[in-house]
């Protein structure tokens, strides 16, 4: 017997579907959401993608975002030995990622980086990001409103089965016990998406006392398919022969995907569908003085004339965002097949060459060699990563505060969509008129902890949810990282003024 090449169904599908999926589309994340501290305090422009009532607390001025952009990776199967990441990041290792081609990504991983296996159960992995602005947001005496627009990819895979993820990494022989002993995936779930994502969004002050304030918000926005590939497993056994046969027993699954397809005349960026989605948000202001004191030295990255700014002892705020979904229907497919049984040899012979040659190989196999028939359809939908957000800030003393943010995402069992990974983070955060920093720690899905650290000097802001992985500290198994540029807009009577 030979050893597995990793050009295997299943290598391929995972990482060229999930991890080389980031090529077809600008792949972002959203790191910075993880730590609460863009543009300050959950509040501005970038505050409304976590809580759409989480607004400026600025009066009558405006937030403009010229741009932003963000990277997240994370998984609990997989790890590379601490080195710096100026040691790991390379031209070559971005050419082997986005080449759809490649049988080589698992192997290139190994002998240049060394790369290590740490078997969880219930495995994970997630890909996601996106490139925010412009986007601008105006603030008019209590009610904030505005457009937000971003371009975001997103990718997840939960519910992995140690036997496949052993299998992944070095075929059969990555370890013996997956020999001739029967595993189940169901629940498994790969599901990729690029959009384009634009968004008005409003909230309003509905109660404002001498004590506290009531604020709600909703963001509404127009979706642009561009990319998407899902598999879904519905109940599958498998049992892996040898280093070239893989039997599949009572396997029901489901697949698809919307790409590019050149010999139709299309390019990277056509659209293949649209949809909506909704984000609803309420927040809770326990205030400092009871109504706004008119400052001009403390009123934070605005400067120039005075200001009413509404200090606050701590604020506590719930949402709900990503409620909606997309529908694919320009050069897209949909395969389901049920009730199969089939022993797949020399599965280390299908080559992938995109998702096109994946499709038809499939297919041929199933329909001629094992006589299955499938149902197909031109079109699907995929939900969003809908998730449940809340947020707490308090006010510590003089410029210092603390935060906390927990993520949960919300998925309905059976259905095709995007999983979010689950978010918990504490963050100690120091600000200033021009400068800014904190230290966010974050638990990944409640197991993982991570560390990290953002900094804001003046409009430029950028940060880090993985500083001892990307300072070479630690092993490699997630990795995050965000920047951008926010500027203020005052205006009151005729005086105008921007600031940082």
């Amino acid at each position: 017997m030979h050893r597995l090449r990793p050009v295997s169904f299943f290598r391929k599908s995972f990482f060229a579907l999930i991890l080389c999926l980031a090529y077809l589309a600008i792949t972002p994340a959203w790191g910075q959401f993880q730590s609460g501290i863009f543009s300050s305090n959950y509040s501005g422009v970038m505050g409304v993608h976590i809580n759409p009532a989480g607004t400026s607390w600025l009066s009558d001025g405006a937030d403009f975002l010229p741009g932003a952009a963000s990277f997240e990776a994370t998984n609990s199967n997989f790890y590379i030995p601490a080195k710096p990441i100026y040691q790991t990041i390379n031209s070559q290792l971005f050419r082997v990622v986005s080449d759809t081609n490649s049988d080589n990504l698992i192997t290139y991983l190994i002998n240049n980086y060394n790369l290590k296996k740490d078997i969880q159960p219930d495995g994970y992995a997630h890909i996601n990001g996106a490139v925010y602005g412009p986007s601008l947001l105006i603030n008019y005496r209590k009610r904030s409103f505005g457009l937000i627009t971003s371009f975001k990819t997103f990718s997840s895979a939960i519910n992995l089965p140690p036997e496949l993820a052993q299998f992944l990494f070095n075929g059969a022989k990555a370890s013996g016990n997956i020999l001739d002993r029967p595993f189940s995936t169901s629940g498994l779930n790969l599901t990729s998406a690029s959009f384009l994502d634009i968004g008005y969004t409003n909230s309003n002050i509905v109660v404002d006392r001498a004590a506290d304030q009531w604020r709600v918000g909703f963001n509404i926005r127009a979706l642009v398919g561009i990319n998407a590939f899902f598999f879904n497993d519905l109940g599958s056994e498998y049992n892996v022969k040898n280093d070239s046969d893989f039997f599949i027993n009572n396997a029901s699954f489901s697949y698809g995907f919307a790409a590019h397809n050149k010999s139709m005349g299309q390019t990277a960026i056509t659209p293949r569908g649209g949809g909506a989605a909704l984000d609803l948000g309420i927040l809770y202001v326990r205030k400092d003085h009871p109504s706004p004191t008119r400052v001009k030295k403390k009123c934070p990255n605005v400067y120039g004339f005075y200001r009413d700014y509404q200090t606050y002892k701590w604020r506590l705020g719930a949402s709900v965002t990503d409620i909606g979904g997309l529908w694919f229907f320009n050069q897209s497919y949909f395969r389901r097949f049920d009730d199969i049984n089939y022993n797949y040899a020399y599965i280390d012979s299908l080559v992938m060459g995109g998702v096109f040659s994946f499709d038809r190989k499939v297919k041929n196999r199933l329909e001629n060699d094992a006589g299955e028939t499938g149902t197909y359809r031109n079109s699907f939908f995929l939900l969003m990563p809908t998730r449940l957000n809340i947020q707490f800030d308090a006010h510590i003393n003089g410029n210092w505060y603390a935060g906390f943010l927990l993520s949960q995402r919300l998925s309905i069992p059976g259905t095709l969509g995007i999983r979010s990974a689950n978010i918990a983070t504490l963050t100690l955060r120091y600000e200033r008129q021009f400068f800014e920093c904190a230290l966010p720690v974050s638990v990944i899905n409640y197991s993982y902890p991570t560390a990290g650290a953002f900094v804001r000097l003046g409009f430029l802001f950028f940060g880090t949810n993985t500083l001892p992985e990307i300072i070479g500290v630690r092993n490699v198994r997630n990795i995050d990282f965000y920047a951008g540029i926010k500027i203020n807009i005052g205006f009151v009577g005729s005086r105008f003024g921007m600031g940082f």
